[in-house]
């Protein structure tokens, strides 16, 4: 037996015929194999911020019904007296509690910077105000409560004054509990979104803390968890903002793992190319206004498109060490087997196959490559044709095994590579239940819809996932995507030429903006 004792983890198919499971979610191979409806994993008892046993009990006798419904969790039955306790327990069980399958290969399913904030130690420190004004809108919001809305905008306003009294303090700034509460209050603005400006301003204010701090400051424990949690929304706040990221400097992307190289995942490494897009979209839209003589602007284009080439090429390389660590985690799933497991709108879903993977957080990575390819395929797109660069795309790849599942590294048009991301869709949901299947899905989504034409049968069925209400109602879903929406009114508006870069494609910040939490430790795997 493995991990709880007494209890087998293999799926319920392979026990009933008391055979071996490879414990591949969310359907194991030999389901797959045998073409056999595979049953997923029983749940087993752990027990986290009050989840008892016959609750996770009662979970287990649900059906596998996948993509059917995504629901907030219900709310509380017996009020407590202590209402902030209340508030507290229901926005960590709704947000920050792994699935069962990651509780189950995971140190923690909380990350420890959050677990210092509610300690009782910490009671009326700002850190603790902070999250307990994030707890009560979020219950206020979820259950229309307006008392409880209330209760976390006068703790929001009580901290952000506390905040500004440390942020001039020259100790204080520099002080892990002062990121922590400038982080959870960015939350809480994600949360009770009024305007866009609240979770920008927010965001960028962390990027200065952080650089102020400097990489060094940020190599262990707590403070090394907090930027790894907040690194892609400081990216996306200043590709929004189309302006250079400090990120994208060499220290960042070395100093925070130099006391633990190995700790660097491959979605960190992923990383390391995204932050360079504000740059190249800063670079592009000040060419685009420029007035300057033809020939000084063909070099500058030059200059621009060659940075392209180079992110491409990191890009694709990030992409061969993937296949070369990872070539055992993905396999074929038929229609057949799509329609065993439940999954919604298979009818219009237009490929006869669709990809899934035995290691939940490669699904979440390729997603995210694909989305970063189809962006830089966008900006290549702005670069004048007189300047006579030669594409980066769809070079040869002789070493790329043939015939494969995925597209060889750089290869393939828009519609090809959205068709890539729209068959790890089903995938990405059935590995990540619930709400977390629809925040991790995003950032593809709105990629990919906003790549292709609006006639294909790809965007049509695109069209229907994002249309879902269930994937924008699922808690902070909801919030999340208002703001989405909003961004793109307003990139549309200014005519950006990046808009599909402007989207706000929340995936990236799934890990660390919604779910803040599934990073077991400081240098554990996933977004």
């Amino acid at each position: 037996m493995v991990g709880v004792g007494g209890r087998s983890r293999g799926c319920k198919t392979c026990r009933r015929a008391r055979v071996k499971c490879d414990e591949t979610q969310p359907i194991c191979r030999r389901c797959v194999r045998l073409n056999l409806p595979c049953e997923g994993l029983n749940a087993f008892p752990v027990f986290i911020d009050g989840l008892s046993f016959a609750e996770i009990r009662a979970d287990d006798k649900k059906p596998n019904n996948v993509m059917t419904k995504i629901s907030t969790p219900p709310a509380p039955s017996n009020v407590n007296v202590d209402e902030d306790g209340l508030f507290l327990n229901y926005l960590i069980r709704s947000l920050f509690t792994a699935s069962q399958v990651e509780i189950s290969t995971s140190k923690s399913s909380v990350s420890p910077w959050l677990i210092a904030s509610i300690r009782a130690t910490n009671h009326n420190r700002i850190p603790d105000l902070a999250i307990r004004a994030c707890a009560a809108v979020y219950f206020g919001k979820t259950h229309c409560q307006l008392s409880a809305v209330e209760r976390g905008a006068k703790l929001y306003t009580h901290v952000l004054r506390e905040l500004r009294k440390e942020l001039v303090d020259s100790q204080r700034v520099r002080h892990t509990d002062t990121l922590v509460t400038t982080v959870l209050l960015a939350l809480y603005e994600m949360i009770s979104f009024s305007d866009m400006n609240g979770w920008l301003s927010h965001f960028l204010g962390i990027g200065h803390l952080i650089k102020f701090r400097g990489a060094q400051n940020h190599q262990n424990g707590n403070d090394k968890g907090l930027f790894l949690t907040t690194r892609s929304s400081i990216i996306l706040a200043y590709l929004v903002r189309n302006q250079r990221c400090f990120l994208e400097e060499d220290a960042w992307k070395v100093v925070p793992w130099a006391n633990n190289p190995t700790s660097k995942t491959t979605m960190d490494c992923l990383l390391d190319t995204f932050c360079h897009l504000p740059g190249v979209v800063e670079d592009m839209k000040a060419l685009k206004a420029s007035t300057s003589a033809t020939e000084e602007l063909s070099v500058s284009y030059i200059i621009l498109g060659f940075q392209i080439k180079a992110l491409v090429g990191r890009l694709i390389k990030w992409r061969i060490k993937w296949e070369e660590d990872h070539s055992n985690t993905y396999f074929n799933v038929g229609r057949d087997i799509l329609k065993q497991l439940g999954v919604a709108y298979l009818d219009s879903y237009p490929f006869p196959t669709a990809i899934f993977f035995s290691e939940p957080v490669r699904v979440t990575e390729l997603c995210m490559y694909n989305a970063l390819l189809v962006l830089l395929q966008q900006l290549w797109k702005h670069l004048p044709d007189y300047i006579g660069l030669t594409s980066p795309f769809d070079e040869a790849n002789s070493s790329w095994p043939q015939p494969s599942i995925f597209l060889a590294p750089g290869n393939g048009s828009a519609d090809e590579v959205v068709g890539e991301i729209c068959k790890l869709v089903y995938s990405q949901f059935l590995s990540h239940p619930g709400k977390s299947g629809a925040l991790h899905v995003m950032f593809p989504l709105q990629v990919a819809q906003r790549s292709i034409s609006c006639e294909s049968l790809e965007a049509q069925w695109l069209g229907i996932l994002k249309s879902l209400e269930e994937l924008w109602v699922a808690g902070i879903a909801a919030f999340l995507a208002i703001l989405a929406s909003r961004f793109v009114e307003h990139f549309l508006q200014v005519g950006s030429i990046v808009t599909v870069l402007l989207t706000v494609n929340f995936l990236i910040l799934i890990g660390p903006v919604a779910g803040f939490v599934l990073r077991g430790d400081a240098g554990s795997g996933g977004v």
